[in-house]
């Protein structure tokens, strides 16, 4: 039975109507002296081991007609360890699996979105798995490939079947290292999937649509979203084509030779067939080209809608999920990969059109970067492995309460406060290439020469009664490449909320909360000692399995 619309939280069911199954792991978080086991499974790359591949049947010319096996060399290990002996049962997958107990520290792990004063600036968690070996039967560990090998944690009860263990961390493995003792697994989140560069087509080179020598090798541009004043390649000097995109786009807007705007003729399949008049140019949406009809004067740009294979995105949050599932290649992203609820949070607050034109590889994470960011939000890996995101705002309506109930002994820390603002501006309609005035012609209109004489449009919210208060009070600028001007006043008005007033780190070593809270969590801490009773959100964790503390870092 659901409750009556408007008189609770919708989807809430009565306790004496809900038939559900409790979840075990977290009923046993909740005790109050929780014993937990840790089972970790590595997947370290064996160059000796021999894997037997199946097809049905094989691909042709690899074996035999109708044979379906072959062997080859070098394939994926799995390595079963925990802290405490265990054995799977006979049903479960995998069957009868001894995990050695050599496992002392099972996992400490640490990440934060607050970096200084600026939140959201990425950079890699990084943590530890210790193995014990002073008997030396896992020297043989030392001999394997573990850079970018998938590295699972789980925990459970004592009296835990093997299903009933949850995943806490689901990362990569940083680095080997070791002794004639123990053996230190360094671990990251899966962060490194996109340290890698963009992957992209290039041109080869070889004359017409795929350039000349001046080109062979370099990347076609990637445009996403909405820009404005963007430079098109010259990939055909010949036949006056430019390319916009790698790829099906949503449209060209305008197109301007030194600033003066060019007449649209038509939109054609093959670039190549069009024929514009002088003075117009001529588009091929489906593969991101544009034709000149004549000569240009001087340099071509153009304002665009970009990449639309798989339906037009223009949100930080969607570009951003475009990115990583299409453009890292082998590594690209399933969508179970990606916190979806997070990121269609992170596009309810912001949702306006934004751009992003791409012309030289560099790490997806900068593009990440350039998107997020700069807009008072963020994005990570969290503990189990998927690619999260969220923004920043006052505390809201806590799930938990931090006290001295579950507070080390040791007591908080609060760092110096970060500074008020009393000037926040946003930076917003970026123009991509910056022109002056003796490089426009004399067409070119007055609103034109405005626009790309500078990098940015801006809006501002200024306080002076906070540098009265504040004697360190600062300015903050935030650039983004929003589209709109309502959209860059909507995201002002947040960031104002945000560093418009002192705020407060504090770090907060605490028992009862190993893997219950998440980034972006509102908490309460009550702490006696310095009058604190406040809502504070969560923007760093560090867990430590050994010692069942974490260490949380509080804003607000």
């Amino acid at each position: 039975m659901f409750a009556p619309f408007g008189f609770l939280p919708y989807g809430y069911i009565p306790p004496e109507y809900d038939n559900s199954v409790p979840d075990p792991f977290r009923a046993l978080l909740s005790e109050p002296d929780i014993q937990l086991r840790y089972l970790i499974e590595l997947h370290p790359y064996d160059e000796s081991n021999i894997v037997e591949h199946t097809w049905l049947p094989a691909p042709i010319g690899w074996l035999p007609f109708g044979y379906t096996k072959a062997k080859t060399l070098g394939g994926i290990e799995t390595v079963y360890l925990s802290d405490m002996k265990f054995i799977t049962e006979p049903t479960d997958t995998p069957a009868n699996q001894y995990f050695a107990p050599v496992v002392n520290n099972p996992l400490q792990f640490d990440f934060s979105i607050l970096r200084g004063e600026e939140f959201g600036i990425s950079s890699p968690s990084f943590g530890a798995i210790q193995i014990q070996n002073g008997n030396g039967d896992f020297d043989y560990l030392a001999g394997l490939s573990w850079k970018g090998r998938r590295i699972v944690v789980k925990a459970g009860g004592p009296s835990f079947k093997y299903s009933q263990f949850t995943t806490v961390f689901d990362g990569l493995c940083n680095a080997i290292e070791f002794d004639d003792d123990v053996i230190t697994l360094t671990i990251r989140d899966n962060g490194l999937k996109i340290d890698q560069d963009i992957v992209s087509a290039t041109y080869d080179g070889t004359g017409g649509l795929e350039g000349g020598d001046d080109l062979s090798g370099k990347m076609k541009p990637l445009l996403y979203g909405e820009a404005f004043n963007i430079e098109p390649v010259l990939v055909d000097p010949v036949n006056l084509i430019y390319q916009i995109h790698a790829g099906p786009m949503m449209g060209v807007d305008a197109v301007y030779d030194k600033g003066a705007l060019l007449a649209f003729d038509e939109d054609v399949t093959d670039i190549a067939e069009a024929a514009p008049d002088a003075g117009k140019y001529a588009t091929s949406l489906s593969s991101g080209f544009i034709k000149l009809g004549s000569t240009p004067a001087g340099r071509i740009t153009a304002d665009a809608h970009g990449d639309s294979a798989g339906g037009y995105v223009s949100s930080a949050a969607d570009i951003a999920r475009r990115l990583v599932m299409t453009k890292l290649g082998i590594q690209s992203f399933s969508a179970t990969e990606i916190d979806g609820a997070a990121f269609n949070r992170l596009d309810d607050e912001i949702p306006g059109a934004m751009g992003l034109y791409i012309t030289e590889k560099a790490p997806i994470r900068n593009f990440l970067d350039a998107l997020i960011n700069p807009c008072g939000a963020y994005w990570n890996f969290g503990r189990t492995g998927m690619l999260t995101a969220g923004y920043v705002d006052d505390p809201g309506v806590e799930i938990a309460t931090i006290n001295a109930s579950n507070i080390d002994t040791s007591g908080i820390e609060a760092p110096a406060p970060i500074s008020p603002a009393w000037r926040i501006s946003v930076a917003y309609a970026p123009a991509w290439v910056v022109q002056k005035e003796d490089e426009l012609a004399g067409s070119a209109t007055d609103g034109y020469r405005t626009f790309v004489g500078q990098d940015y449009r801006t809006v501002v919210s200024e306080d002076r009664s906070v540098r009265t208060r504040n004697a360190q009070a600062v300015e903050r600028v935030f650039y983004t490449t929003l589209a709109d001007k309502a959209d860059a006043e909507s995201l002002l008005a947040r960031l104002v909320r945000i560093y418009g007033v002192e705020r407060k780190i504090y770090r907060v070593p605490s028992y009862g909360t190993l893997f219950r809270l998440y980034v972006g969590d509102p908490v309460k801490l009550e702490y006696p000692r310095f009058n604190i009773n406040k809502n504070l959100s969560v923007v760093g964790i560090s867990e430590d399995a050994e010692t069942n503390q974490t260490t949380l870092e509080l804003w607000g």
